[in-house]
């Protein structure tokens, strides 16, 4: 089973990005996902809705450090962004 961590949101809160632990395997792993936030104006019963739409996955990583590292890389808005 996985753990988010940590959850960042980018300044306008229509991006987020959590960081995972991975409790599954013998050995502890992190990774991190991206997800943004989508409104639609209707589903076909004319009622709008809106849900977090994954758009990132990464592979897993030895340390909270490294996944944290590679986050600000992929995601430049990272750095500056607003914890849960």
């Amino acid at each position: 089973m996985n753990k988010t961590l940590k959850m960042l949101y980018r300044e306008d809160r229509l991006a987020r990005v959590g960081i995972l632990a991975s409790h599954t395997l013998p050995t502890r792993l992190f990774s991190f996902y991206e997800e943004t936030w989508k409104e639609y104006e209707n589903d076909g019963t004319g009622e709008p809705y809106s849900f977090w739409l994954p758009t990132y996955s990464s592979g897993y990583y030895d340390s909270l450090e490294a996944a944290e590292a590679d986050a600000r890389i992929m995601f430049p808005w990272f750095a500056a962004a607003v914890s849960n």
